[in-house]
């Protein structure tokens, strides 16, 4: 229900920026430490290197977990996508249902689709037993090119590690 002129209303972006990247510093590891749990994160990630991008500056976060690739990891554990079975649609909305969530807010609103993801990622882990490492994404900022994802990576250094959730799936 946002109005272009109610974002004008807002703080500039480089005082946004500042104080996120305060925030981000307060746990003390590095951009390759650090990494950030959204629901489809290549827009969140796109969007990041973007507006910081715009000021001149890098955004301290260089790995992705994105919670979708979870639910798709739960949806299998469940026995949901064997052959011959639709596929479901992979929504943050229909992801709790698979597993099971009640919604706990209205989505598509920051709040709520952040709460809704930590009550996914809490049950991936905790329930299914979702080996999160395998999923996280490695994707730092080139602030001389448009982003795209690289290869799904490790935070832990070994080789050939194959994401056995993508593999199952037959999802690139």
């Amino acid at each position: 229900g946002r109005r272009p002129q109610d974002l004008y209303a807002g703080a500039p972006k480089n005082k946004v920026i500042e104080q996120i990247d305060l925030f981000m510093e307060e746990d003390g590891v590095s951009p390759k430490e650090r990494c950030i749990i959204a629901f489809v994160a290549h827009f969140d990630r796109n969007f990041c290197y973007s507006a910081w991008k715009s000021i001149k500056r890098k955004f301290l976060a260089e790995n992705w977990l994105d919670a979708k690739a979870l639910a798709k990891g739960i949806a299998l554990k469940k026995g949901l996508l064997e052959k011959g079975l639709i596929k479901p649609k992979f929504t943050l909305e229909n992801s709790l249902k698979i597993a099971g969530i009640e919604n706990l807010s209205k989505a598509h609103t920051a709040q709520g689709d952040t709460k809704n993801t930590a009550e996914l990622v809490k049950l991936g882990i905790h329930q299914y037993d979702i080996e999160l490492i395998s999923l996280i994404k490695s994707v730092p900022q080139d602030p001389e090119k448009e982003e795209k994802p690289g290869h799904w990576s490790s935070l832990i250094d070994f080789e050939d590690v194959e994401d056995e959730i993508s593999r199952n799936l037959d999802i690139p």
